[in-house]
């Protein structure tokens, strides 16, 4: 039996699994596109209004289910400040063949135990805002086609602060940490062990 007070997400998978969040969550139960209906626990895509509503949701792709962002046009324009990325689950970044990369437009965490993918094909780069995280836990593991970057840009102005080279894979243990300045911390531990600070000069 559930008790306490939420908000609280929680949801049973076609496996029978149960699953339960301290935040408002949508779950992915089936490999599909984002838009697709099918994709999602519950038969509903979610919505920026309901994510602004939540004051920030919370985004699960369960083990075994890949979620593809091909109809999103390049961006995610809903506030999910948590993305879990479950083991064996995967999370494919951006259309095939678009120049543009992919764009996260809300601060958050990437929890990655699975694989990110970058699936444009180009150099686009994925645009992340400063203030984010992105944890490569051990068996998580970064995908793309091409050599990429990560672009570090201000919300509210839309500024580049950072450009920090991605390499086609790599695996964790991998956190890397940006501050809201922009400057970008990496660890392959818990533990910072090293820090990296990559800047490009701002036009006015």
């Amino acid at each position: 039996m559930l008790s306490g007070r939420g908000p609280r997400t929680c949801g049973v998978l076609p496996n029978g699994q149960q699953q339960s969040f301290e935040k408002v969550t949508s779950m992915v139960c089936g490999s599909s596109e984002f838009s697709s209906r099918s994709t999602w626990l519950g038969g509903r895509a979610p919505t920026r209004a309901g994510c602004a509503l939540a004051g920030g949701a919370g985004l699960s792709i369960s083990a075994g289910f890949s979620l593809s962002t091909a109809s999103l046009n390049g961006q995610l324009d809903m506030n999910f400040n948590l993305i879990s990325i479950e083991a064996s689950a995967r999370f494919r970044m951006g259309t095939f063949g678009s120049a543009f990369g992919f764009k996260f437009q809300f601060r958050l965490k990437l929890q990655i135990y699975g694989v990110l993918e970058e699936s444009t094909g180009g150099t686009g780069g994925i645009y992340i805002p400063a203030g984010s995280a992105l944890n490569f836990f051990p068996g998580g593991s970064f995908f793309s086609l091409v050599a990429t970057s990560l672009i570090i840009y201000d919300p509210l102005t839309g500024a580049i602060l950072t450009r920090f080279a991605l390499s086609v894979s790599f695996s964790g243990p991998f956190y890397i940490t940006i501050s809201l300045s922009g400057s970008v911390s990496v660890s392959y531990t818990s533990k910072l062990l090293s820090i990296f600070y990559f800047s490009i000069s701002r036009r006015d």
